[in-house]
């Protein structure tokens, strides 16, 4: 699989006790219903997953991601709500360029 410009390899493997850990379907939910900065939300999905797993070996790499998915969506929500925040920020700044623009000019 490819995530973020990097290959990685996922033995897709799975044993019963992988299943007993709960995932925050709700969180996710946000993400799949979210149609403004759907691009900037996969670009963060695929770095979050990229550096959740790089240093996990390949044969456990798989059941590793499915026990702590949770994590994974926090780490998720924390980089998309700095996104959010730089956005807004950035959008406001620009506006305020403008209309002092526009003020000086008058």
């Amino acid at each position: 699989m490819y995530f973020y410009n990097r290959s990685y390899k996922f033995k897709i493997k799975a044993c019963e006790d992988d299943l007993n850990y709960p995932i925050d379907t709700k969180s996710l939910g946000k993400f799949k219903h979210q149609d403004m900065h759907r691009e900037a939300i996969i670009n963060l999905m695929c770095k979050e997953l990229t550096s959740f797993v790089k240093d996990e070996i390949e044969d456990v790499r798989f059941s590793y991601l499915i026990r702590n998915l949770n994590p994974l969506i926090t780490n998720i929500n924390h980089s998309y709500q700095s996104y959010v925040e730089d956005y807004t920020f950035d959008k406001v700044r620009k506006e305020y360029k403008e209309k002092k623009t526009e003020y000086i000019k008058n």
